[in-house]
């Protein structure tokens, strides 16, 4: 059995750290109590199994909007056993519903901050989808005129062989009438 104090600095108060905290503590077997101090700091005293306590103390360093844990400082004192759960230390009526409004009110400008950036990656997005359809327009056309310049070959291709066969029949006939004369003139 292990207990500390710690005491832990940053942004850590009308953020909700003290219900992680709790959390964090209830899922690893912690006993002890988490609260504010009048500094902007925040306190807890944990006791617990050397593992649980010490993965308990790598999980509070919370870095994630808006929480975020700065510093921490652990001291070892002599565990007690006195408690028998984790709970949040609450100041009175007043203070506790500051912090809860100072809470919601860092989630709500978080959730804003997070939507103005959405809204920015959508704009982004339907510039880059403009742009994609400019492009498929403009390969559309191209295909129209590739077409058009296929059955224009084709038709052109059609009249050339249609010219080359009359040319050839008249020739032919020439030939024809040609070898009949000489086949008329030699008797044959």
């Amino acid at each position: 059995m292990r207990r500390v104090r710690v005491l832990v600095d940053g942004r850590v108060q009308r953020v909700g750290y003290r219900y992680v905290v709790a959390n964090l503590a209830r899922e690893r077997n912690v006993k002890g109590y988490v609260r504010n101090l009048d500094d902007g700091r925040v306190e807890i005293v944990a006791e617990g199994e050397d593992k649980e306590l010490e993965d308990f103390l790598a999980r509070i360093q919370v870095k994630e909007e808006p929480i975020s844990v700065e510093r921490i400082e652990v001291h070892e004192e002599k565990p007690t056993g006195e408690f028998k759960t984790f709970r949040i230390v609450t100041g009175s009526l007043e203070e506790e519903m500051v912090e809860g409004f100072g809470t919601g009110a860092s989630y709500l400008m978080l959730m804003l901050r997070l939507q103005k950036e959405m809204i920015g990656m959508q704009k982004e997005m339907i510039g880059m989808q403009k742009e994609t359809l400019k492009l498929q327009n403009e390969t559309l056309s191209l295909q129209r005129e590739t077409l058009k310049l296929q059955r224009e070959t084709l038709e052109e291709v059609r009249g050339l062989r249609q010219d080359l066969v009359s040319v050839l029949n008249e020739r032919l006939r020439k030939l024809e009438e040609d070898v009949a004369k000489i086949k008329a003139k030699l008797g044959i």
